[in-house]
């Protein structure tokens, strides 16, 4: 025999899975940690270009796509 589950059901039930997984507490993992808290600097200097950086575009270049 096989069970059907309609489809708003099981969106519901992984909407609350997600939602509650999100909601744990991390002071358990935190108090175990035994190493001292430092920050670690990275240089990211060689990573990024100045192109990287830039947020703008120009629309007449940009090529249109419809749906």
């Amino acid at each position: 025999m096989k069970i059907k589950i309609p489809l708003t059901l099981t969106a519901v039930f992984l909407a609350a899975i997600m939602v509650l997984s999100g909601c744990s507490n991390n002071s358990a993992l935190n108090s175990n940690n035994k190493t001292s808290d430092s920050t670690v600097a990275l240089d990211t200097t060689d990573m990024f270009s100045d192109r990287d950086y830039e947020t703008g575009y120009d629309e007449s270049t940009s090529e249109k796509i419809e749906i």
